[in-house]
């Protein structure tokens, strides 16, 4: 089937072969593309002329055109929100930079009864990974990819590059209140940060409201520290795959602190749901802290009987940062804003063993 247009440009029309169809099937022969993939490389210039810093004016994008090749995309990085035929994407390559030790493996893996096109979208994979980790058009992607084998060797990573630690789902390991761990589930994070901009992240945990147990987001900022790089676990807040206690292994400390925290969290369920008069408890050193409309008390012996403080800006805090400034890295959380508008009732949030 041969299709006439006009072409504007050339000013006549010009012919194109189409494939056949009968009953709506096709058939003869299928043309194929002549290229997997076009790698587009872009620079804003009137960015460049505003501003010193060019690592922000520097991008790049990929138009997919080969079938196999979208499929195949689509099923690796499916997980992180791409869709399942990936025509287009855009540096920083996010559910692919998540994704990266999978692509690699599908890239050179070699599948029994696969067709040629298929094994084609392996080797045109394995071209565009070997073109994005050297010559990605995108100064801050090009930047982590030369020192992204060093960063897993060490276990360390950059300020800059600290989304890459953090993908939705991810469980990490922190201590924001009187240094004790707490486990957070990553909802969502910024991208690449400037050495000078806190890197900030959506994470969940799970709470009690008065009436019911529910996921709580609190907003996550880690300080930056400037371009060096520093170990995982000197972080405030790092996912728990890296979590080590002296003396064990990574997997005996995550399986002793998951333990820890299995028990801590049946004592506050216990707490939390205790029926109407049998809701008085002993509290060691008057170390008792609640939760009221946003704000942090601390239970305190006064001559008139025992009072709520307020500690928004007291020992909670001190604690908190005085910890993290210890290794050099400065962290702050809050509360996200409830959806539903109602201030929850007083309720204990510290449970320690």
């Amino acid at each position: 089937m041969v299709l006439s247009g006009w072409d504007p440009r050339k000013g006549q029309f010009e012919e194109q072969v189409l494939p056949d169809f009968e009953n709506g099937l096709q058939f003869g022969p299928v043309t194929k593309p002549d290229r997997a993939f076009t790698f587009r490389k872009i620079t804003n210039v009137r960015g460049l002329r505003r501003h010193i810093e060019a690592d922000y004016y520097s991008s790049s994008e990929v138009d997919v055109i080969f079938p196999e090749l979208q499929k195949l995309l689509g099923r690796i990085t499916y997980k992180w929100g791409w869709p399942e035929m990936v025509t287009k994407c855009s540096s920083p390559y996010i559910a692919l930079i998540y994704s990266w030790e999978k692509a690699e493996k599908e890239a050179i893996a070699i599948i029994d009864g696969e067709s040629e096109d298929e094994k084609q979208a392996r080797n045109d994979l394995k071209e565009l990974l070997r073109i994005i980790s050297t010559s990605s058009g995108d100064v801050r992607l090009d930047r982590y990819f030369k020192s992204r084998q060093a960063l897993l060797c060490e276990g360390s990573i950059t300020h800059e590059a600290l989304w890459t630690l953090f993908p939705p789902g991810t469980l990490i390991v922190g201590r924001p209140c009187h240094d004790e761990p707490q486990i957070f589930v990553v909802e969502s994070c910024r991208n690449f940060v400037r050495d000078d901009d806190d890197f900030a992240m959506v994470c969940y945990s799970f709470d009690w409201n008065g009436t019911v147990f529910s996921r709580v987001p609190f907003e996550i900022f880690i300080e930056s520290w400037g371009g060096e790089r520093k170990g995982v676990t000197s972080l405030p807040y790092y996912p728990l795959e890296f979590y080590e206690e002296d003396g064990l292994s990574r997997e005996e400390s995550i399986t002793k602190l998951k333990e820890r925290l299995t028990r801590r969290g049946k004592k506050f369920v216990e707490y939390c749901v205790a029926p109407k008069g049998k809701q008085m408890f002993k509290y060691s050193n008057g170390a008792a802290y609640f939760h009221q409309s946003g704000t942090l008390l601390q239970r305190k012996q006064t001559d008139s009987g025992m009072e709520l403080e307020s500690q928004r800006n007291g020992s909670s805090t001190k604690s908190d940062n005085n910890g993290a400034a210890a290794i050099g890295v400065r962290a702050s959380w809050k509360p996200v804003s409830s959806r539903g508008g109602s201030s929850p009732r007083l309720k204990l949030i510290v449970v320690t063993d």
